[in-house]
């Protein structure tokens, strides 16, 4: 982990996570699943497979416990929670607190909350990977829901951008078949998939 400047991340903890893809699946969304639960709001996220299968995953994450760097022993529960994660199958989705201990700016989270969720994909741009994007309103566990959504539906994750503006996400997938390593063509999957991210961000919103 790094603690980064707080004059340009605002008390932001960088947590980059190395492991090999074949050591469990849903690598990504479990890590994801870790964080939140554990009350890290998570600002960025970068996630990229090597050729030789290394999964590197980093994160930039705000501690909602801590005002400023978090204690080493809370890094070091992190950090176990992390390789728990990808580690041990513990058989059931993580549960995270309804209420963040943090004051939000209303009136920017006004201007944005009714902005419409949409998922694009996007077969054009990359030769060998679809491109899934998501905007949409931010709330606790929306990585997590979507991560896990591309899991489900048989995507696997090369590349992601995450960032978030305001209250609004805007996650960006490079997927491809976890079969078959191919991109999406089928045009009845790719609706497929678009439904059932939506579906998973409207139960995550009601």
């Amino acid at each position: 982990y790094n603690y980064l400047d707080p004059k340009q991340f605002n008390d932001a903890v960088e947590y980059t996570v190395g492991t090999y893809e074949d050591v469990t699946g849903g690598i990504f969304h479990k890590l994801t699943g870790a964080l939140t639960s554990n009350r890290q709001q998570i600002l960025s996220a970068d996630i990229n497979t090597l050729p030789d299968g290394v999964v590197l995953d980093r994160f930039h994450v705000d501690d909602q416990d801590f005002a400023g760097e978090p204690p080493s022993s809370r890094i070091d529960d992190i950090c176990d929670a992390l390789k728990a994660a990808i580690t041990a199958d513990a058989g059931k989705p993580p549960v995270f607190r309804k209420v963040w201990q943090q004051q939000r700016d209303k009136a920017k989270s006004a201007a944005v909350q009714h902005l419409p969720t949409r998922v694009t994909i996007d077969n054009s741009t990359a030769d060998r990977y679809t491109i899934v994007a998501v905007f949409a309103y931010d709330k606790m566990g929306l990585l997590y829901a979507i991560s896990r959504t591309l899991y489900e539906v048989g995507l696997s994750v090369s590349t992601a951008k995450i960032g978030t503006h305001l209250d609004q996400v805007v996650d960006v997938f490079y997927v491809t078949d976890a079969k078959h390593g191919t991109k999406i063509t089928d045009e009845q999957w790719l609706n497929h998939i678009r439904t059932r991210l939506l579906a998973a961000i409207e139960e995550l919103e009601s």
